[in-house]
């Protein structure tokens, strides 16, 4: 045989694809004298990959040079491929196989079942086309219910049933490719729970971006299920399918007890059965049982490597698939559907209860306070738009001569600031490091710091008192209990509160409260400055109300024992009350953080001005000697104040380190920005000391797996060089 050049057999494959006798291989090699067969073959595969549109048109070709005894390897591969692509494109257009044609499904998988017994490689590119020609050949067969896709049903059928050994096989590739196959045909026979949602929040994080929200199933939209198939059909039965796929699960599932399987093998069988129950959540007992009983007592022999892979794929696994559930009993309750029990398909608790004993409780108390977070802020900006929009269309249809009135008076700068600070402030959570940066540009309403934003940027005009302005009565919450959040942000001894009228305790200069773990002030009760003191211990001692509404938000607290409800329930307040709560906190935190650093500010400045003014009978600018009492009286009930406030924030630091790094923003903020040149802070009052002393105390109590000290270290303003040398100590 002479040799031909790649170019000569190039042009001869070319006029073979325009020659309207392009029909057997016999043909084809009648053309094609001077070159071998398999040279002929590869290049005209090779030319048919490059003219997608003439894969359909001679698909016939290609599956009768495939299954030619004499067809090489590298032959039938490509063929294989060409074949992929042509059933591929019957997720738009399965082929209705008119009358007068030849029945081209029937000879595909005529041509399966020979290569199912040849090569390796070719046995695992076979079972990749079974994969993809399982639902394809169902979809057709649902649509065009004719004799020839009855057959081509038949083959397949008999396929899978011949072909279960190779799910005992140890050789990978061979057991990849059948487990693919047997999943593809599970997943097509049967329903999916049209209960769980076709995309979650995975991170649980307040962004809509594509990295958190994603789809629970790839294949969920694309491929076909049991749904599709009428119930007349005239050979396909809906009730023998759904066994059939419950038979061939069952039986994967199987592969767990077999020691021969590798740690890559049942890596993909945890991630292939674990995606197939995200929608099918009635078989989570039945799996987890199979699972569970494989972990406890393993027949495998893995390295310890092996085992730490297989176990974080399945811990990684089974936590998406808590948080598909969780999300997805969560819609329920917000759609006032009834929602599963603990005995339901949903099987949450299970689930649940394997986390913990996965050692992953922490991992699932962050989430939901993560979730719970992303269902307020959603909340917060459904009613915030929904306002807008109601303010929006009343004033559209005001009549005329309500509107021509002419212009509003102009709302002042303070009016705005608050306006605006207040929709800021409803899509944060008090722990947002952006929060203390809102604060020092936008103030609450009746804040010292409210300042002139002018080109030059925030110019601080300190006022003389921490009071908040009264909100209307009609803003307010109608109710009398003591424990409301409308109460606690009301101050004892305020212009027109009565204690009868606000039915609250009397809470006298340096008398404790009701609190629990917060005593008197350590000061002598005749000092000048006992009143500011008391209001603070009595602000603090409210802080156990203000934290508690607030956890039953749905923020787990760190003295829970059991995982109870917290993990199984989504119940909370309405979103008005949550509004309100998460409000409530964030005024409190701001409120205690600023009341010390404030009282600081002010003795300060008014030294610094009685020091530039001087005194009559002094040159201005010069020191005065005032009586020591004062200026260090005032100086103790600062200092007594703020270890009042490391005492509390460290007493319970997993809950209450969000109040510390607001305090640490102040403290910094005042020796920084308000006074970066004058050393005039004391040194029991400095950024640093009680930054250190925050870190020492957490330090004593944190463990190898505490990640709320790694959270504090990371939101606070400035770590300062001696703290770095004691982590590294």
């Amino acid at each position: 045989m002479t040799t031909i050049t790649s170019n000569e057999l190039e042009r001869q494959v070319r006029n073979a694809l325009r020659s309207v006798d392009l029909n057997t291989h016999d043909v084809i090699l009648q053309q094609s004298p001077a070159a071998s067969p398999t040279e002929w073959f590869t290049a005209l595969f090779t030319t048919l990959d490059h003219h997608l549109d003439r894969i359909a048109e001679h698909i016939t070709l290609v599956i009768q040079v495939c299954g030619h005894p004499e067809a090489a390897i590298n032959v039938q591969l490509l063929g294989l491929g060409l074949i992929e692509r042509y059933v591929r494109s019957w997720a738009t257009q399965p082929p209705s196989i008119p009358s007068g044609q030849s029945p081209t499904p029937v000879q595909l998988l005529q041509l399966i079942q020979t290569l199912l017994a040849q090569d390796r490689d070719v046995m695992v590119r076979v079972l990749q086309l079974l994969a993809q020609i399982f639902p394809a050949l169902f979809r057709a067969a649902c649509q065009f219910p004719n004799e020839t896709y009855a057959t081509a049903w038949s083959l397949l059928v008999n396929i899978a049933q011949e072909n279960t050994y190779m799910l005992e096989i140890p050789d990978n590739s061979l057991f990849l490719g059948s487990l693919r196959f047997y999943y593809a045909i599970i997943e097509t026979l049967s329903v999916p729970d049209l209960r769980i949602p076709e995309k979650v929040n995975l991170t649980g994080s307040a962004s809509s971006s594509s990295t958190h929200n994603r789809p629970i199933n790839q294949r969920r939209h694309s491929a076909p299920n049991l749904n599709l198939c009428p119930v007349d059909h005239p050979f396909l039965n809906r009730a023998a399918l759904a066994k059939q796929g419950n038979h061939y699960f069952e039986q994967s599932l199987l592969v767990l007890q077999n020691p021969h399987i590798s740690a890559s093998a049942i890596t993909a069988l945890v991630n292939l059965a674990t995606t197939y129950i995200r929608t099918h959540p009635e078989q989570i007992p039945f799996a987890f049982q199979h699972f569970i009983a494989w972990r406890d007592e393993p027949v495998h022999r893995f390295t310890s490597w092996q085992w730490r892979c297989v176990d974080k794929t399945l811990r990684i696994q089974w936590f998406n698939l808590y948080k598909i559930l969780h999300q997805a009993t969560q819609k329920l309750s917000d759609s006032y559907q009834p929602v599963p029990d603990q005995e339901s398909p949903f099987a949450l608790e299970l689930v649940a209860n394997q986390l913990i004993r996965r050692h992953l409780r922490r991992d699932v108390e962050t989430y939901l306070s993560r979730f719970h977070r992303y269902l307020q802020q959603k909340r917060q900006y459904q009613q915030l738009t929904k306002s807008s929009t109601s303010a929006q269309s009343s004033s559209r249809s005001r009549p005329p001569s309500e509107t021509q009135r002419g212009p509003r008076p102009p709302i002042s700068t303070s009016q705005a600031l608050s306006e605006q600070t207040r929709l800021l402030l409803a899509g944060l959570h008090p722990n947002d490091p952006r929060l203390a940066m809102l604060m020092e540009n936008l103030p609450l309403e009746g804040s010292p710091r409210v300042g002139k934003m002018g080109a030059n940027g925030r110019q601080a005009e300190p006022e003389p008192t921490l009071k908040r302005h009264r909100e209307p009565e009609s803003t307010l919450p109608v109710d009398s209990v003591t424990s409301e959040p409308s109460e606690l942000t009301k101050f004892p001894g305020g212009d027109g509160m009565t204690d009868t009228a606000n039915k609250r305790i009397k809470v006298e200069p340096g008398v404790s409260g009701t609190g629990d773990g917060i005593g008197p002030p350590s000061l002598e009760t005749g000092h000048t400055d006992s009143m500011l003191q008391a209001t603070f211990v009595r602000l603090l001692q409210v802080s156990d109300d203000i934290i508690h509404r607030y956890r039953l938000q749905g923020y787990p607290g760190p003295d829970q024992s059991e995982v109870g409800s917290p993990l199984t329930s989504s119940e909370g307040a309405t979103a008005g009350s949550s509004i309100t709560v998460n409000r409530i906190l964030t005024d409190w935190m701001v409120l205690i953080s600023r009341l010390v650093t404030h009282a600081l500010e002010q003795t300060v400045q008014q030294s610094q001005t009685d020091n530039l003014n001087g005194e009559p009978g002094t040159t201005p600018g010069t020191t005065v000697d005032h009586p020591p009492s004062d200026r260090d009286a005032k100086l103790a009930t600062i200092k007594a104040m703020a270890e009042k406030l490391f005492q509390f924030v460290t007493e319970k630091f997993h809950a209450r380190y969000e109040l510390g790094v607001l305090w640490l923003y102040e403290l910094w903020h005042s020796s920084h920005i308000q006074f970066p040149k004058e050393k005039v802070l004391p040194t029991v009052m400095e950024y640093s000391t009680w930054l250190q002393r925050i870190v020492e105390s957490s330090m004593e109590k944190a463990d190898l797996g505490d990640h709320t000290l790694v959270r504090f270290v990371l939101d606070v303003p400035h770590l300062p060089p001696a703290c770095l040398e004691y982590f590294e100590t």
